[in-house]
């Protein structure tokens, strides 16, 4: 669900709904907990067997309205946690509560009922997949288990689907002046292009193997422009170089931008049938790569005037030239996660609702979301359907929402 709401209210709920509740579990849970500890040591671990088979076929961890309880089945030498989204990937974690005279540990927690996040167990000092848990998102630093409340539901958009026609990606090696390298660029063709004599608008995408992988993005392109939810588009996928801090944030940026509006657009637009006006070209990414979207839509709207940022970082090299410089005609989209970064330098909810705050008082035109989720591709990815059909409406409004 999304959320389009006032920094104040939306933080009292999140501190409200996030609680620890380590106290006695409720529901069903606390039935399961309370018969284990009124039986005898050597009958518990027979029920404890039969939950856990029961239990597999409906999925860990245990949810109901707005808890969850993480469980863990197994021999523990010293300690078992949990840490993730939820708490910042604290390193330490929150200990699971263990049922005397078993193997089974858990640990209930309060969460908003359409709320995702990626979490680990930290067990005897390691940090391990949830060996209960089926469900497995990928990011930036491996795998992760995947807590989803009753109320979130995965997009169908990321799904594969056979019966629908389907794009073609070709990738070529693009060697780069201003960066002084080489990288390999993939360009997704929508279905029909080569016997349509139609422009196409473009969207460029940052650490674009990364949307193809482990967003599905190819998938969503597919689905939505079968739907007739989106108008047919052509997407370049670039990947970071070896320094993407530096190209996305920081000292090489203004490399990174040339490589992108003198050299990468100029190419693209020679070499496929693109629709060469601003308002058709966009420009997106998560994280820093939300910066370098931002980064280049604020700072040359006569290339991109489209720009699209997922958790996007948020520095004065966006603010300012919004806060300072006459009102441009990009359009920009912004989501953001309750669960994200949070860090003393970096408090990517605070910022994104600030640069929210900003585009509004200046007269943009923004699409802004919160969504009850953390800093990884499995939220990314649940969205990017809405960021899509933002940019590339089947029928186009005269504006954005605001």
């Amino acid at each position: 669900m999304r959320l389009i709401t006032t920094a104040a209210l939306v933080f009292c709920f999140h501190l409200a709904l996030v609680s620890s509740v380590n106290s006695r579990p409720a529901g069903e849970f606390a039935a399961l907990i309370r018969r284990i500890e009124t039986e005898v040591p050597p009958n518990r671990t027979s029920i404890v067997d039969s939950f856990v088979i029961a239990q597999k076929s409906k999925g860990f961890p245990v949810t109901a309205d707005s808890m969850a309880y993480f469980v863990y089945y197994g021999t523990v030498d010293s300690a078992i946690t949990v840490t993730g989204d939820h708490l910042q990937w604290s390193a330490h974690g929150e200990p699971m509560i263990h049922i005397p005279s078993t193997d089974l540990y858990y640990l209930g927690k309060k969460f908003e009922p359409d709320a995702r996040i990626d979490y680990k167990f930290i067990k005897d000092g390691m940090w391990i997949l949830d060996p209960l848990n089926s469900n497995i998102v990928g990011s930036g630093f491996g795998e992760n288990s995947e807590l989803a409340m009753p109320s979130f539901h995965q997009p169908a958009s990321i799904i594969y689907n056979a019966a629908i026609p389907h794009g073609m990606l070709s990738t070529t090696s693009f060697a780069s002046r201003s960066t002084g390298d080489t990288r390999k660029i993939t360009v997704y063709l929508p279905a029909g292009y080569n016997a349509s004599p139609r422009r196409y608008p473009t969207l460029y995408v940052h650490d674009g193997p990364d949307y193809l992988s482990r967003a599905s993005m190819a998938n969503v392109l597919d689905n939505l422009i079968a739907a007739q939810q989106i108008r047919p588009i052509i997407a370049v996928f670039v990947p970071s170089g070896k320094d993407r801090e530096g190209e996305y944030r920081l000292g090489k940026i203004s490399q990174f931008a040339n490589l992108m509006v003198k050299e990468l657009v100029p190419y693209i637009d020679s070499v496929y049938s693109t629709d060469p006006r601003p308002s058709e070209r966009g420009t997106m990414g998560a994280s820093d790569g939300g910066h370098i979207a931002l980064y280049l839509g604020t700072n040359y709207p006569k290339i991109f005037g489209l720009s699209g940022s997922q958790s996007g970082t948020i520095t004065d090299l966006i603010r300012s030239p919004i806060q300072n410089r006459k009102r441009i005609s990009t359009k920009f989209y912004l989501d953001v996660g309750t669960y994200d970064i949070a860090t003393p330098e970096f408090r990517l909810l605070e910022l994104n609702r600030d640069f929210h705050r900003l585009l509004l008082q200046k007269g943009y035109a923004v699409s802004y979301a919160e969504y009850h989720q953390g800093h990884s591709w499995g939220n990314w990815r649940a969205h990017l359907d809405i960021l899509l059909k933002t940019f590339y409406p089947h029928a186009v409004p005269d504006n954005l929402q605001q």
